[in-house]
């Protein structure tokens, strides 16, 4: 059984990333980015493709944002200043109580895994314990003696 996965349109990646950027904004200083870099990237597509129903929710939680900011004056989500992309992603949560832990969930597997990210925490861009291994190329000359010891087993 195979799910489609929802084709986000242009618009709506503009969306998440702008409430990707509410949920991890970019810091005061410019060396983090705000977690809207990810929107658009194959990252994010891969995590969104992996779990099913995700997409959906997202879908329709980024439609709310869009016709609450709609309701406020405004052409669309992308076009609120922050504070009322704050007070509109605030009031779709209010109404959707799964919205804002899929974006969190989506926010977090994506954006403190991007190397940039990583660099700007001041952290190695390496598997994370305990600094990594440089693994050797296999030396399957070493199971010689284990297959030289014959079948030690019988059918069952």
């Amino acid at each position: 059984m195979t799910t489609d996965v929802h084709q986000f349109s242009a618009h709506e990646l503009d969306t998440l990333a702008a409430v990707l950027d509410q949920v991890i904004p970019p810091s005061a200083d410019g060396r983090l980015p705000g977690a809207g870099f990810v929107a658009h990237g194959e990252r994010c597509a891969g995590v969104i493709r992996l779990l099913p129903g995700l997409d959906l929710g997202l879908v329709g939680g980024l439609a709310a944002c869009d016709e609450q900011a709609r309701r406020r004056g405004a052409a669309d989500y992308v076009a609120l200043r922050d504070a009322d992309r704050l007070a509109v992603l605030n009031d779709v949560a209010a109404v959707d109580a799964g919205f804002v832990p899929s974006l969190m969930f989506l926010a977090y597997t994506t954006y403190y895994v991007e190397e940039r990210v990583i660099a700007a925490l001041d952290l190695e861009p390496r598997p994370p314990h305990p600094k990594g291994f440089a693994m050797p190329d296999n030396d399957l000359s070493l199971l010689d003696p284990v297959r030289a010891r014959g079948r030690l087993w019988r059918d069952a």
